[in-house]
Formats: structure tokens, sequence, C-alpha cells
């Protein structure tokens, strides 16, 4: 195993999405799950939170690329960590008035989550802990109770905390996220990985077929992951993968660095002034 770490102020800044229609999208991550559409440029739709200055989410819309819907994708749901009670049963109680059933749903002793897909199929876990020895709702419908009077957006402590991805071959896809990026085995036996103890993971399931080993340009669904990084690191970083000969391209600013995982998924690496 490598010893190669990225530095501690290694963050995700933002998730891009490719869909097939782009209004329909944005009326789901807006309306349902409280993003601030911050505004709009060409094919994109760019999302933050109120009060953060920070590109959260891209949807892009790719009306030629292939539909595959109902079958397997790349990113098997996104878990979307919200920081108080109300920001879930908020969420909650949208889903219900649009007739969006959740697809499965958790209630335990100070933890809840519960998964809604989008109208092109990309699952998002809404995921809330409360401080321990507080209870939450123990279902659906005491849940939605919850939800204040007036609906309130995503506080700008939600945030993307873990991903899960559907990989064809589970190896490459750990060598990658261990040797390349240098992330963290978090769970050996579930193959959980972390970036830098921080708030983000990655979590792989073996599993075949459907878009996961199409090229991503070609296919909706998850198109790739913005990541912050110090001016070291990225001089470190392109220095690992040129080891480790990696593909990767580097910007002549010396800025941006991109590479692609095993299933296609790009990883940029920018630098935040």
């Amino acid at each position: 195993m490598t010893d190669f770490l990225l530095g501690s102020s290694t963050k995700l800044l933002t998730v891009a999405i490719r869909v097939k229609d782009r209004d329909q999208a944005i009326a789901f991550y807006r309306d349902v799950l409280g993003f601030e559409l911050k505004r709009e440029e060409n094919e994109l739709a760019i999302f933050g939170l109120k009060g953060l200055d920070r590109e959260v989410l891209w949807l892009e819309e790719s009306p030629r690329a292939n539909d595959h819907f109902g079958e397997i994708k790349k990113m098997q749901r996104i878990v979307l960590a919200v920081s108080s009670l109300e920001e879930a049963a908020t969420i909650a109680s949208n889903a219900q008035q649009k007739a969006i059933a959740f697809e499965e749903a958790r209630y335990e002793a100070n933890q809840l989550g519960f998964i809604i897909a989008d109208p092109e199929g990309n699952k998002i876990e809404v995921l809330f802990t409360a401080p321990a020895g507080t209870a939450v709702p123990k279902d659906e419908a005491e849940l939605i109770k919850a939800a204040p009077a007036k609906a309130a957006g995503l506080s700008k402590e939600a945030h993307f905390g873990k991903l899960y991805l559907n990989v064809s071959d589970l190896a490459k896809e750990q060598l990658f996220l261990e040797e390349s990026l240098g992330l963290k085995t978090k769970e050996a036996e579930t193959k959980e990985f972390i970036l830098n103890d921080g708030d983000f993971q990655v979590g792989l399931t073996e599993a075949q077929g459907g878009t996961i080993d199409l090229p991503s340009h070609e296919v909706l669904g998850l198109d790739f992951l913005k990541i912050s990084i110090s001016q070291e690191d990225i001089d470190t970083l392109e220095k690992h993968l040129s080891e480790k000969n990696q593909a990767f391209f580097i910007d002549k600013k010396r800025k941006l660095l991109t590479t692609y995982d095993a299933i296609g998924i790009e990883w940029w690496f920018i630098v935040k002034k």
C-alpha cells in the first residue's frame, strides 16, 4: 500500500451530474432537495447553498447522451448529509407532495436516512444524525409531521458526505483510490475509503452491465467530482501520478489536474485561492 496521502485541506467541492432534461432536474434538486440555484450558463445549472460561496452541484444537460434509463449506473447513490431534523423532514414532505416514493428508509436510535431518486434515476440518500441520546422519528409519517410550516432550504452545513459507486472490477478501482489518490481504507471488507479523515467517503460495490464501463461522456449520470487542493499538493500529486504511470492532465498554470478512475469518472483537483 502506498504511503502517499493528500493534504488535510483537500475537500470535495462539487459533484457534476449529466442529465437529459435540465428543467426537470432543476425542479427536483431545487424544489425537493432544497439546493439554491445560483445561475445557469449554457447547458449548465449550478447549485449551491444559501450563505455558502461554493458551487456544490452542477447539472450538465446532455440531450444527445444515451439514456440507459432503468439500467444500472456508475453511481449507486450519493449521500446528502443534513444538519437538522427540519431539513430532512422538509425534503420528505416535498417528496410526498410530488409523489416521489422512498426507495429505502431506515430509522435508528439517533439517525435516519431515506433514498429518493431524481427524474432520471440518480439516487440520493438523505441522512440526518442527531446528537447522541436524541431520538428521531420512527417512520415516514412521523418524519413528515416534523416538517416546519414554512419549508426551509438546505443550510450551509449540508454536504455530500459519501459516494457509492458500482464498479465492474473492485480491485482496479480500489487500486486507483488507494494507490493513485491516496485515500485511506476505512472498511476493507465493505470496500469503503475516506479522503484524509474528512467528511467525504467512497464506497464500492461490484456489479456488471448498464453504464458502468461505458465512457462517461456518452451516458447520463455522475460525470465528475471537483476537489479543492493546495498548490503544494497538486505538485505532489502530479509527481505521484507520473510515478504510478496514471494518465492525467494538468493545465499550464498548474491550477487544475484531472484524471479518470477505472469506470471513467473524472476527478478534478483544483487549486482554490
